[in-house]
C-alpha cells in the first residue's frame, strides 16, 4: 500500500531528526577533543574568545568535513568554558578489543577476554546497550570485536571491570587505538610509580564511584592528594599504564 503524503513527511522529518542528533554528537566530541588537546599541550589560552577560536581551528584541521561556527561552539560551552568547570568532570572511558562472554545466568553480565593475551576482566553491558547487537553473543560468541566502554576500579583481582557501551567508536572519538583509556579525576593515592585516581558519575542521581589504579606514573608535577588530573593510558599485561598526563588545577 503506497504511503500517504503525511506518512512521507513524518518519515522525512524522523530521518532529519536522527541525522541532526548524530551530527550534534559528533560536534560535541570534536569540541571536547579540541579542549582536551589544548590542556595536554599546556597551551590553553586565558581568554575565552581565544579558546573558542583555538577550538574551531583544531576542528578545521582535525576533521575537514565538519564545519563548525563560533556560535555553534558557544552552544556547547558546558563542555569547554572555563567558568563551567569543564575540566573538573570525571571520565573513565576508552576502547577495547576482544571477546565478550556472557554468563550462563545473564546476557548482561559476563567476562571480557582482551585480545593479544592482555588478560580477562569482569564485564557487563550498559543498560541501554543496543538490543539488536545482543544476539551476537549467542549467534557468534567466538568473534573478536572492538567496543567503546567505561572502565571501573575494583579492590579485588583483576582490579578492573568494564561496562561495554556499544561496538566500535567514531573517528571523532578520543579513543586512539584498542586498549586506549582516558581517566580524569582526583588523586586518591600514590605509591612509587602507581597512582590511584578517584572517579564518579557526573550525574548526581547515579551512585557510581571507584578508584582506578594506573602504573608507570612519573610525577614531574609533584601531585598532591585530591589534585585533578587527566591521564591517557594503554591497557598492557592486565594493567592500565600511563602514556601521558596533565594536572588540571
Amino acid at each position: 500500500m503506497p504511503k500517504s503524503k503525511a506518512q512521507k513527511t513524518r518519515n522525512r522529518r524522523s530521518k532529519q531528526a536522527v541525522k541532526s542528533r548524530d551530527d550534534k554528537q559528533i560536534e560535541i566530541k570534536l569540541v571536547r577533543r579540541a579542549y582536551d588537546s589544548l590542556l595536554f599541550k599546556k597551551s590553553l589560552p586565558t581568554k575565552v574568545r581565544t579558546i573558542r577560536t583555538s577550538i574551531r581551528e583544531f576542528i578545521k584541521t582535525y576533521n575537514k568535513r565538519v564545519r563548525i561556527t563560533l556560535q555553534k561552539i558557544d552552544l556547547y560551552k558546558r563542555f569547554w568554558h572555563p567558568n563551567k568547570t569543564t575540566q573538573f568532570s570525571y571520565q573513565a572511558y576508552g576502547g577495547i578489543k576482544g571477546f565478550y562472554m556472557p554468563s550462563q545466568d545473564s546476557l548482561e553480565k559476563g567476562v571480557f577476554i582482551i585480545s593479544e593475551e592482555q588478560g580477562l576482566l569482569p564485564a557487563e553491558l550498559v543498560s541501554d546497550f543496543p538490543k539488536r547487537i545482543k544476539k551476537w553473543f549467542t549467534d557468534e560468541p567466538n568473534r573478536e570485536r572492538a567496543y567503546s566502554c567505561w572502565i571501573r576500579g575494583s579492590e579485588e583481582p583483576p582490579y578492573y571491570y568494564l561496562v561495554l557501551l556499544k561496538p566500535g567508536w567514531a573517528k571523532s572519538s578520543i579513543i586512539r587505538f584498542p586498549g586506549f583509556f582516558r581517566i580524569k579525576g582526583q588523586v586518591a593515592a600514590k605509591n612509587g610509580d602507581r597512582i590511584s585516581v578517584y572517579v564518579q558519575s557526573n550525574d548526581e542521581n547515579i551512585e557510581v564511584d571507584s578508584e582506578i589504579d594506573i602504573l608507570g606514573f612519573d610525577d614531574k608535577n609533584k601531585l598532591k592528594l585530591y589534585d585533578w588530573v587527566m591521564i591517557d593510558c594503554k591497557f598492557k599485561q592486565g594493567h592500565l599504564v600511563m602514556t601521558k598526563y596533565v594536572k588540571l588545577n
